[in-house]
């Protein structure tokens, strides 16, 4: 026998699996090696053939990026080398590979053996009369007309594997291209893969006749150095094909054949008992008439747990303990034809029940009749067979799985070519599965991601094998989307990967959802500006911004002014239209490179770069001008102004809460200067926001814990001093900061709408502390309240006047409210309209502050009202300032054309008590008289000034 390492040649050309496909092929062709062994730490690895070459070509494969790794042939076959040459053969065809490689030999070396070495093994020497070629030869060739590509050639090869194409033409052989031939030509065809064939093949082609010996054929192969050899008939036309491998095969054939036979001569000369040892199932020979065993093999005697030679001699009972069995082992007549085949429950060593299928038959060796039986144990067969069962279903449920999953299912080869894909693939990317099968998944690139990107994840492949994440791919309508993808390499028992498995699903909803989540986080839903979030992180890179370029910004807080009136009165619905409307006009007024937010109610703040403070004004008027015309809300006119507060960057403040903290209370120094205007910060408006908020936090504390009280001021006859009434006024008892006068917390009450709580306390305490009085005998002729708009305007607000006059007794004639002018102008018709159902409940309606609006005459007559009140900035320098003297005296000339009473407030000195008189006005009200006194004080100021 001649030793395998006796026909293997070392390997001449070893890489590294990082080795680039360009370079190995480049150093296969300079060292004209067949095949190029893929080696590394761990030893062989993989194999690149001239077959796998031809295999890529035809593929949509890179040849610039790919590693050698990615592409081999794995694993290789490794074998001893002390291995014999029919054993390798034999097992190069289990295998179904061309080449083995022997195991490394101390000096490091690797030597690879392939088909034609076993030609020079002497053991395929064929003695015998050969063959025919017809025999053995492939009857339909591949073949390809002369003007087929190269493309066709190589794509035709690796669809059918095979290592040849015959080039023809009316069936006569002109050429023939190979794997060597294609391997040869690689850099030119990579570049052109549409040359034409003709090109390439070689010539001319060797043929050979069918009747033919092999032997003739392998001669004319060797002396040629061909692999191939065209079967032709007498007219010259293609008949088949007779390669090497079919020769070799053939011989090794015969060869087993003639051991075989050579085998069955000897073993037919042997004692069947030395035949036993190799027979992979349990064999026993039991005595025909007495039941007794005379020999077993090994596989049985260790089934049943007992040593070899203890079997000898024992019943068959012992081992069968069921009599039914025992008679159907034994059977006396042999010759009965066949074997009997049956099932038998065994009895092992240690009592375990093992169940067997028996095969038995009757035979006579020496004159002795014995009964020969093969057991097979029915356990191991049965649980292969639900293993087996098993593994079936796994399989019909994967397969079911990967039909109806919503996900899409890519399975590739070992290079990434595509050989599998379940519907929801087609369903998501567009592309039907003939359509991507061969190609690699670069068909659904969407060329969002750079080369580092493919990088990182087939670095990772290799590494930990598997990869997820998120990637944008690109479906067959050209629509780019993103998926969310899972790849894992599926390796065999070398560790080698044979597959790649990815599964994607299309997160385009999910991708839309989140877009709109986020947009939803920074924007404001009514008007769909941003918000506070998104305003101050564009504030924040734009003070970084100016800080580098040295250059300024604004920042501008804009609040619609007396819009919680507009929205009280219009209802909800049309108070956010007012705002989308305003909204809209303010940014139509801005630059384009502006940034305006809404942050909520009726506030807006505004983001100017690269401005100065003259800038900041003309945007600010630019505002003011584009609310000056009235907004048409269900053809009723809305008159909107605004409060701008302006804050400028570095000036006022070198980070986004300083800024924006400041232009807030420069809008409040506009609201606090009248309204419709626009102020910027200064460092004193910082103690008034200070303020402001400590009292906007303690407000509503102050209305659970009952912290405000009720002043009254007199109002006199100013001929005798005597009271004619007293006005409620609203103080706040302040726990740490003591009395808070009203200018200071009123305005905080009507923004944040708290008046509406307050008021209507204010009227029922004013009511009872009368009523009082009145009891006493103390009682002034009538008590005076003030209403505030956001009280009047309020829904159900008359009703809930005529509530508290009944639920205290209040008699409505000794009741005086006061509005005032600004109240009435503001919405004419209806709030007269409301007037005019206070004045039907029988209470009086006087204008407080009267001089100080833009009455009309017109309205004013309309009025029911019996009394003005001249406002104490015109009193209180009469007489001496000849404006105020004007239009003092015009108010009571006023008043006494429409037979009003007419009352001054503020009067402080005697002088001006004279002029009153000498002008006609009779009533007065100020310190004169009495300051604003609470309720114990005043009780007995009334006692003195009421009674005769």
């Amino acid at each position: 026998m001649i030793p395998l390492e006796r026909l293997a040649v070392e390997a001449n050309l070893v890489v590294h699996p990082s080795a680039a496909m360009r370079d190995v092929v480049t150093g296969m062709g300079r060292v004209d090696a067949l095949t190029a062994l893929v080696v590394d730490e761990r030893g062989a690895i993989g194999i690149l053939t001239q077959r796998d070459i031809v295999r890529l070509m035809a593929g949509d494969f890179d040849w610039h990026s790919c590693r050698v790794d990615q592409v081999m042939t794995a694993p290789v076959v490794t074998v001893p080398a002390d291995m014999s040459c029919h054993a390798a053969y034999h097992l190069m065809l289990e295998k179904g590979v061309r080449h083995l490689v022997i195991d490394r030999d101390p000096a490091g070396q690797f030597r690879v053996i392939g088909e034609k070495s076993f030609l020079d093994n002497g053991n395929l020497r064929d003695d015998t009369a050969s063959p025919r070629v017809a025999s053995i030869m492939q009857c339909r060739p591949l073949t390809l007309p002369p003007d087929a590509s190269m493309r066709d050639a190589v794509s035709l090869m690796s669809r059918e594997r095979s290592d040849y194409v015959i080039v023809a033409h009316h069936d006569r052989p002109l050429g023939i291209v190979t794997e060597r031939d294609v391997f040869r030509k690689t850099g030119a065809l990579v570049d052109h893969p549409d040359a034409c064939i003709d090109t390439v093949m070689s010539t001319p082609v060797l043929t050979i006749q069918p009747d033919a010996p092999l032997n003739t054929a392998l001669e004319q192969m060797q002396t040629y150095g061909v692999r191939r050899l065209v079967v032709v008939g007498l007219d010259s036309r293609i008949l088949g094909l007779v390669s090497l491998h079919q020769l070799i095969a053939d011989r090794q054939r015969r060869y087993l054949a003639v051991l075989q036979a050579n085998l069955q001569d000897c073993e037919e000369q042997q004692f069947p008992g030395q035949l036993l040892d190799v027979v992979g199932d349990g064999v026993v020979i039991i005595e025909s008439a007495t039941g007794l065993i005379v020999k077993t093999n090994p596989q049985l005697s260790d089934w049943l747990g007992y040593h070899e030679t203890d079997m000898s001699g024992m019943a068959l009972s012992d081992i069968a303990p069921e009599p039914a069995h025992q008679a159907r082992w034994i059977h006396d007549d042999p010759t009965t034809p066949g074997d009997r085949v049956f099932r038998a429950c065994l009895r092992a060593r240690d009592d375990r029940d093992i169940n067997a299928e028996i095969s038995s038959k009757q035979v006579v060796f020496n004159g002795q009749s014995l009964i020969v039986s093969v057991v097979r144990d029915l356990t191991q067969r049965e649980a292969a067979a639900a293993a087996l069962r098993a593994s079936e279903q796994r399989q019909r449920l994967v397969a079911k799985v990967f039909e109806n999953s919503n996900e899409g299912v890519v399975i590739t080869d070992g290079i990434a070519r595509i050989v599998e894909v379940n519907p929801a693939f087609s369903l998501i990317t567009g592309y039907a599965p003939h359509e991507v099968i061969g190609k690699t998944p670069n068909v659904l690139s969407s060329g969002r991601h750079d080369a580092t990107f493919y990088q990182v994840m087939w670095r990772q492949l290799r590494e930990a094998g598997a990869w997820r994440g998120e990637i944008w791919n690109r479906r067959k309508n050209g629509e780019v989307y993103p998926e969310w993808l899972s790849i894992a390499a599926v390796r065999d028992e070398a560790g080698q990967v044979q597959h790649y498995v990815a599964i994607f699903s299309d997160i385009s909803e999910q991708h839309r959802s989140r877009q709109e989540i986020e947009y939803l986080a920074h924007h404001d839903a009514l008007t769909d500006l941003p918000n506070r979030l998104l305003f101050n992180a564009r504030l924040d890179h734009a003070i970084s911004q100016a800080r580098r370029s040295k250059r300024q910004l604004a920042v501008l807080f804009v609040d619609l002014d007396r819009f919680k009136t507009i929205n009280d009165s219009l209802g909800h619905a049309l108070g956010d239209e007012v705002l989308r409307r305003v909204a809209e006009r303010m940014r139509l007024a801005m630059r384009g490179e502006d940034t305006m937010a809404r942050l909520g109610g009726d506030e807006f703040i505004i983001l100017l770069e690269n401005i100065t403070a003259a800038g900041a004004c003309e945007v600010a008027e630019k505002l003011a001008t584009a609310l000056g015309k009235p907004l048409q809300l269900k053809d009723e006119p809305v008159y909107i102004s605004l409060s701008i507060g302006i804050s400028l960057y570095p000036r006022d403040g070198g980070d986004v809460d300083t800024l924006v903290r400041n232009a807030d209370a420069a809008m409040y120094k506009a609201k606090s200067s009248g309204r419709d205007n626009f102020q910027f910060y200064t460092p004193e408006l910082t103690d008034e926001v200070l303020e402001q908020a400590f009292l906007q936090n303690h407000l509503r504390r102050a209305i659970e814990q009952q912290e405000f009280r009720l002043f009254y001021q007199p109002q006199v006859d100013i001929e005798t001093g005597r009271a004619t009434g007293v006005e409620a006024l609203l103080r706040w008892q302040h726990p740490s900061e003591g009395l808070i006068m009203p200018m200071r917390f009123i305005p905080l009450l009507e923004e944040q709408g708290l008046m509406r709580q307050v008021g209507p306390w204010v009227l029922r305490r004013a009511c009872e502390d009368y009523l009082r009085w009145q009891q006493a005998g103390i009682a002034p002729r009538s008590i005076a309240v003030n209403l505030s708009g956001a009280q009047i305007q309020a829904q159900g607000a008359v009703e809930q006047i005529e509530r508290i006059l009944a639920e205290t007794g209040m008699p409505p004639e000794h009741l005086e409210l006061e509005v005032t002018e600004t109240f009435v102008m503001d919405d004419p018709e209806s709030n007269i309209n409301t007037l005019h159902r206070l004045r039907a409940l029988g209470i009086r309606l006087a204008i407080d502050d009267f001089g100080t609006g833009y009455s009309s005459l017109a309205y004013l007559k309309r009025l029911p009202i019996k009394k003005l009140k001249i406002d104490r900035s015109f009193v209180k320098d009469v007489p001496g300032d000849a404006d105020d003297e004007a239009i003092t005296r015009a108010v009571i000339g006023l008043g006494k054309t429409l037979n009003l009473d007419i009352i001054a407030e503020g009067v402080e000195r005697k002088a001006c008590v004279d002029f009153l008189l000498r002008e006609g006005c009779y009533f007065g009200q100020g310190y004169l008289w009495g300051k604003p006194m609470p309720e114990d004080e005043i009780v007995p100021w009334l006692a003195q000034h009421t009674r005769p």
